[in-house]
């Protein structure tokens, strides 16, 4: 009679699998632990050197930016070399060029260098060193802190030291054309005998006391002046020109006999019209006293025209005289005409004198050029020099400050420490990691033996593959022969494996308790892999 046969689920299948390849698995797993036990025992064990340097924002220092490029600056070839020549590292000297730079790496990995803090607030550097001597780390941890925290200090002042001597460098140059440009400018004016007291011609101001200068201005300003009076003198000869042609020549003088005459008044309107005419002489048509004064003359002539009318009931004898006021027009005439003509020829004189002064004032004006040109030089060399002496005596304070240990930003907030014990690496997370890594192997082996072939592993397997039922099953026949081999395969690879694991085991031991139970080569063999996995 056919029968069902009870399908499995693939849990059970899995644990069926591990449960008939047990040694598959623990085997490759007690390997790996032993050697996993090895390599935590074997691998050098590792001291970690810690400081702490606070980097505070000093306002005179440069290197408040340092922070951020400690980790740079601190694990520098250059420096991470340097300091190992110094401290005479033996290790390190003997090896070649090509080793040095192998170890120079390997001291590059075992250097941390984690920052905390920045911007306005204060900047904490850590620095660690790893090394498998606890007072070399130390030492060489404190080495590397020093020579950072003085390379920057020195930096810091120097920087600050070159930019001194470059603003020295410039002020000296100023203060060396400066002088240059005046001895130019004094040597030209010895030469052509300028003031140097006086600004110079052209300039925004005048220079008043130059002879040329101030010759030719005068000149210009008279000549100017006097041919404003020329037309005033014109129109006063027009004038008294024209009253002496209508003045008449003679007068008639009537007498009045046995009566009072008007000779007295008329005697004294002569006097007043002569001292009229002698006042009119030196005022301009166009002034107010001179209009004032010529209507009082023309009142003073109608009246002295009336009162030669007039007659007294006496008798009058009348007589003929010269008319004494043409000979008074005729003299101030002649002083007009003499006056216009001096003013004349003064003009010529002058315009003669402008002429060869404007002829010497071009002649020296190149000169007067090129001083102008030295002054204006002089003024942007005193403005220059101004600020490169103020910007001098600033970075020369800057450097004052700088070289006072107030101005300092670092600070040593932990000196350097070391833990008493290792802690590099961690001997039971090896272990640990081992024991997982063994029984990933084991079980990576099981499975891959079991499923690397492509047969029915079991009924189970044909019962899901097959539409039809399973009658039955034929448990597998094994000889004793089969049987024989079987567990004598299986007794081989246990005792290779558990004398593989007791060898790893025991070296280890040896090594922990006493080296010289082992071989020479052994122990050279397992310094060169521990010197690797420093």
């Amino acid at each position: 009679m056919a029968t069902q046969v009870e399908s499995q689920s693939q849990l059970q299948d899995f644990l069926e699998i591990l449960k008939r390849r047990k040694w598959q698995v623990m085997l490759p797993a007690l390997i790996v632990l032993s050697l996993g036990i090895a390599f935590a025992v074997i691998v050098p064990k590792k001291y970690v050197a810690r400081t702490q340097i606070e980097l505070r924002p000093v306002g005179t220092s440069i290197s408040n930016k340092d922070g951020a490029n400690a980790a740079f600056q601190i694990r520098s070839w250059n420096r991470l070399k340097k300091i190992l020549q110094e401290r005479e590292n033996e290790e390190f000297l003997a090896l070649s060029l090509e080793d040095q730079a192998t170890f120079l790496k390997r001291v590059y990995d075992d250097v941390r260098v984690t920052t905390s803090g920045g911007a306005q607030s204060a900047t904490f550097v850590n620095i660690e060193y790893v090394d498998v001597d606890r007072a070399w780390a130390m030492t060489y941890l404190r080495a590397l802190r020093t020579d950072w925290i003085e390379d920057v200090v020195k930096r810091d002042r120097n920087k600050a030291d070159d930019e001194l001597r470059k603003l020295q460098i410039e002020k000296t140059r100023f203060e060396r054309q400066l002088r240059d440009e005046e001895s130019q400018l004094t040597e030209l004016r010895r030469v052509n005998n300028l003031s140097p007291t006086q600004p110079t011609p052209g300039s925004s101001t005048t220079r008043a006391e130059d002879p040329l200068y101030e010759r030719l201005k005068a000149a210009e300003a008279e000549r100017k002046a006097i041919e404003r009076e020329i037309p005033v003198l014109k129109v006063k000869l027009e004038i008294l020109q024209r009253q002496y042609d209508e003045a008449p020549a003679t007068l008639k003088r009537e007498n009045v006999l046995e009566a009072q005459t008007n000779e007295g008044e008329l005697r004294d309107l002569e006097i007043r019209i002569t001292d009229l005419n002698e006042q009119m002489r030196g005022i301009k048509p166009q002034h107010p006293r001179f209009r004032r004064l010529s209507d009082e003359l023309e009142a003073k002539l109608a009246r002295r025209d009336q009162l030669q009318r007039l007659v007294t009931k006496g008798s009058i004898e009348t007589t003929t005289v010269e008319n004494p006021e043409r000979a008074v027009l005729l003299k101030a005439i002649d002083a007009l005409q003499l006056e216009l003509a001096q003013k004349r020829a003064t003009v010529g004189v002058l315009t003669a004198a402008i002429e060869a002064d404007s002829a010497r004032v071009a002649e020296v004006h190149d000169i007067y050029r090129d001083e102008r040109e030295l002054v204006e030089r002089i003024g942007r060399l005193h403005v220059s020099l101004a600020d490169a002496t103020k910007a001098y005596n600033e970075q020369a304070r800057l450097v004052d400050q700088l070289a006072s240990p107030l101005a300092n930003p670092f600070e040593i907030t932990s000196d350097v420490l070391a833990d008493s014990k290792p802690t590099e690496p961690n001997p039971w997370l090896i272990i640990g990691l081992a024991v997982v890594g063994g029984l990933g192997l084991g079980l990576a082996i099981a499975v891959v033996a079991e499923f690397s072939r492509s047969c029915f592993r079991n009924v189970a397997d044909i019962s899901r593959s097959m539409a039809i039922p399973i009658l039955g099953a034929i448990s597998p026949i094994e000889t004793l022969r089969e049987r024989r081999n079987d567990r004598l395969r299986r007794a081989v690879v246990a005792v290779s494996s558990l004398s593989l694991v007791f060898a790893i085991l025991f070296v280890t031991w040896a090594w922990a308790k006493d080296a010289q139970l082992l071989s020479q080569g052994l122990r050279d063999a397992i310094e060169s892999l521990r010197y690797k996995l420093r």
